[in-house]
């Protein structure tokens, strides 16, 4: 049984992804929330849902949301993306990428792919996409992810 702090701890993390995350893993959240309040006593359910660690969703990040599900399906089944950012000195740029991993931080995520072509890995701030299509077929040159 979960004790009265992990339930809090388990569901501030639910409200940090819920505002944070995409639409899919929002709505498999919101199960998995469901299905964990469920099996806890009537008290300490009460308790977990009565927690005062919020994470408000004010739309500022409401742009990174935008490619957070196929940016997370791609990661996932290790599929070959395509995006479209701007770099780092404003230029707009187009890449198939092969995504490794999605890192939270702070404000942003930042996705870890191997990049088809500079063939090497490259890190992209959630904040610069601009357009992510994918998954795609899988990538021949990348290296195994570990």
């Amino acid at each position: 049984m979960l004790t009265t702090k992990e339930s809090e701890a388990l569901i501030a993390a639910i409200r940090l992804l819920k505002t944070w995350g995409g639409e899919a893993l929002s709505q498999s959240l919101e199960s998995a929330q469901e299905k964990m309040l469920a099996i806890l006593p009537e008290a300490r359910r009460r308790q977990a849902e009565q927690t005062r660690l919020f994470a408000p969703d004010f739309g500022a990040h409401r742009y990174a949301k935008t490619h957070f599900d196929v940016i997370h399906q791609a990661v996932s089944g290790q599929q070959v993306l395509q995006l479209r950012y701007q770099d780092e000195t404003g230029r707009v740029t187009e890449r198939d990428v092969l995504p490794l991993g999605l890192f939270f931080w702070g404000e942003r995520w930042l996705l870890v792919a191997w990049c088809e072509l500079r063939n090497d890995y490259r890190n992209f701030a959630s904040t610069v996409v601009w357009r992510s299509e994918g998954p795609n077929v899988d990538s021949a040159s990348a290296p195994t992810a570990r």
